[in-house]
């Protein structure tokens, strides 16, 4: 059976995401793109074996675009609309793999957020 393959385009990650991710790399190979560390919640990302991950701030987007690309991902999970080269990646898989844009904040069903939807 193939391991599936799964990509986050993350923002600031957390504990108790990279617990969940931990858990997910025993049956998937995952590939995490984020944002640096805040220096108020800094996580030690170290110890997590099988994650790649990868300092959004260390790689040119054309660089990050072709990495995704060649990780071959099954699915695609990105953090919000923020990042506009995550939305960029996120569009050019949207015809090809499921992708799930994840939001922290309340539905409102405002214009913005129905159109963005």
């Amino acid at each position: 059976m193939t391991r599936a393959k799964v990509v986050f385009l993350y923002t600031e990650i957390a504990g108790y995401f990279l617990s969940c991710v931990k858990e997910l790399s025993v049956s998937a190979d995952v590939l995490i793109v984020r944002w640096p560390v805040n220096s108020e919640a800094p996580f030690d990302l170290k110890g997590y074996p099988g994650l790649e991950i990868i300092d959004r701030t260390k790689i040119q987007e054309s660089d990050l675009q072709k990495k995704v690309k060649d990780f071959n991902p099954d699915i695609l999970v990105c953090s919000g609309w923020i990042d506009k080269g995550y939305l960029k990646i996120a569009k050019s898989f949207s015809k090809k793999i499921p992708v799930v844009v994840s939001l922290d904040n309340h539905w409102k069903g405002t214009l913005k957020q129905r159109i963005m939807s």
